[in-house]
C-alpha cells in the first residue's frame, strides 16, 4: 500500500534491479535498526551505492509527502 501511494502521488519508481517495495524496505530497515548502507547492502544483496541511491529516491518522496500529511 505505501509504495502505491508513494509511486502514485510523488514519484517513487522502479528501476531495472529493485523495485518499488524493495526500495521502501531498504529505508524502513535502515531507519528502524540504524543500519549502516554498508551492512543493509550485505542484506539486499546490493551495492552500497544502489542502497544510498534509493535510501535518497524514497527520502525525497517522504519529505514530499510530508507537506500533504503532516
Amino acid at each position: 500500500m505505501s509504495s502505491v501511494v508513494f509511486s502514485a502521488q510523488k514519484g517513487l519508481y522502479a528501476t531495472q534491479s529493485v523495485s518499488t517495495k524493495e526500495s521502501v524496505a531498504l529505508f524502513l530497515h535502515i531507519l528502524a535498526h540504524n543500519t549502516k548502507f554498508r551492512i543493509a547492502g550485505g542484506t539486499f544483496i546490493r551495492s552500497t551505492d544502489t542502497i544510498s541511491r534509493h535510501f535518497n529516491i524514497v527520502l525525497n518522496v517522504v519529505l514530499r509527502l510530508s507537506n500533504d500529511y503532516i
